[in-house]
């Protein structure tokens, strides 16, 4: 496996791949996110209110927000109810390419930066992305009871809220710390490019 991303890391196709992976992700994180159409004073991040609403008032004032129609005369609790189909596929994905991502850094520090992967920053890499399969159960648990939240009519849903907030908490927490490794080792990589250019036009001049 770290031989086959040692070879990606010189791949020319490398950068193209990654760059249609976020474009996919960013596509099905809108509509995940219900094409932000599910925003407005009261759910002010759309689903995400929903998702770390944790009470059952904060929840019901969200579902009461969502009772009007889109502007394609859609209810909104149907969109919501639509983006957590499309949340079933992007979390697949969203968590797949985080791990990528990290394994991919995490073979970035073994191979280039062995100061900093004797300071555990290849360990560290390699362990976020084995967590992205938490993060994964996380999502899975918070959609079924986003899913009960916006199905069930009833006023008796008390444990569904603070089951949402407490997989979107720790959830948000794991990919946080996912994009914060990633982003270092892309500024490392950056410094190190920018080094090494530098270098070049020394010795040609």
């Amino acid at each position: 496996m770290y031989k086959l991303l040692k070879r990606c890391l010189n791949s020319t196709f490398l950068w193209p791949a990654i760059a249609l992976v976020i474009a996919i992700n960013l596509w099905l994180g809108i509509k995940a996110g219900g094409d932000n159409l599910l925003e407005n004073p009261i759910a002010r991040w759309g689903i995400v209110s929903l998702e770390v609403a944790g009470t059952t008032d904060r929840t019901k004032a969200i579902l009461q927000s969502w009772a009007p129609k889109s502007p394609e005369g859609i209810q909104l609790r149907t969109i919501a109810l639509r983006s957590l189909i499309y949340d079933c596929v992007f979390l697949v994905l969203y968590t797949a390419t985080l791990a990528m991502a990290c394994l991919i850094a995490a073979t970035l520090i073994e191979t280039r930066h062995p100061k900093l992967a004797r300071m555990g920053f290849a360990t560290l890499g390699r362990g976020l992305a084995h967590l992205q399969g938490v993060v994964a159960a996380l999502d899975t648990v918070e959609n079924i009871a986003l899913w009960r939240i916006l199905r069930v009519r009833a006023s008796g849903f008390y444990v569904w809220p603070v089951l949402a907030k407490s997989c979107a908490i720790p959830k948000f927490g794991l990919i946080a710390a996912a994009c914060t490794y990633i982003l270092f080792v892309f500024v490392v990589r950056l410094g190190e490019t920018k080094q090494r250019i530098h270098k070049n036009t020394v010795a040609a001049t």
